[in-house]
């Protein structure tokens, strides 16, 4: 028995072994990483603080603060984070889910509602990953058609298992592999009516500002479009003129320095009007384009 630790030891022994790391928010970190071996939410936790650990638990807590420590991401290390209040499985095969994108879908469903969106009626999620936006979306559109794309095979594994494990809420659901739009049954050209994305992004020679934790683990191809960081956004919106119905909208999750260059490009592509709205700091962030 003198070799096993309480919970309560273990935390505070994990939090001291992340700040010495140089992690900032170690005591949280600490937190979620005892809640995810211990199998106990934060009041359980409490509850059993002077309540030994089985030496299994110990180990399986020393392996997750190995890795953390050697810079993977906290949501990796986890195996879940939450995104709009839903837990979502995520690992190297996607990217992990991040705020601006839940304004992203905050922002689609605000637009869903002005459109008066009706069962049936198809909604697309380009390049869908970990399933986050189209399973966002289907949490308050019941009844429409959601369709979710992604070139990724690997990263459509995850898209499958976190659709499925929403059981019902996901059922309207559709996850086909393609590039873009060419995923979709030609039978729904003309029939969408909203288009949500967010899709890589990056410039390569902005690769250099990623911090190690991003470019060292988080799968390249969702990262970075090309020389430009346009090339991806640029291919969806020209290629939604085909898809629309006469009034869709496509939303775009996108790089705040290029926002003025694609609010260009997509009125001279054919949007009769496009507005660029901002993130919770402020960032200039999404595209609304509409037909």
């Amino acid at each position: 028995m003198s070799d096993l630790k309480t919970w309560d030891y273990l935390r505070r022994e994990a939090k001291d072994r992340l700040e010495a790391g140089g992690f900032v928010g170690g005591d949280q970190e600490a937190q979620w990483l005892v809640e995810e071996v211990s199998g106990m939410n934060s009041a359980e936790l409490i509850a059993s603080a002077k309540t030994f650990a089985s030496v299994r638990a110990t180990e399986q807590l020393d392996t997750l603060l190995e890795r953390r420590l050697i810079g993977e991401p906290l949501q990796y290390v986890l195996g879940s984070w939450s995104f709009r209040g839903i837990d979502l499985m995520v690992d190297r095969r996607v990217l992990i889910p991040r705020p601006e994108t839940e304004t992203l879908v905050g922002l689609a469903l605000i637009e869903a509602q002005r459109m008066g969106l009706q069962p049936g009626e198809v909604v697309v999620d380009l390049g869908t990953g970990s399933g986050a936006i189209a399973i966002g979306l289907a949490a308050q559109l019941f009844e429409v058609a959601i369709w979710a794309t992604d070139v990724d095979s690997r990263a459509l594994e995850v898209a499958r298992a976190n659709v499925a494990a929403r059981g019902r809420m996901s059922a309207g659901i559709q996850i086909v592999q393609g590039s873009w739009f060419d995923a979709l049954p030609h039978e729904l050209s003309g029939r969408v009516r909203l288009v949500v994305s967010n899709p890589p992004y990056i410039a390569e020679d902005e690769i250099p500002e990623l911090p190690p934790e991003v470019i060292d683990y988080e799968p390249f191809s969702a990262l970075v479009s090309g020389p430009t960081g346009s090339e991806h956004i640029e291919t969806i919106l020209l290629a939604a003129q085909d898809w629309l119905t006469d009034d869709g909208v496509v939303l775009i999750e996108l790089d705040p320095r290029r926002a003025k260059k694609t609010h260009t490009y997509a009125l001279s592509v054919g949007f009769a009007g496009a507005v660029i709205e901002n993130d919770l700091t402020g960032q200039p962030r999404v595209l609304i384009a509409r037909r």
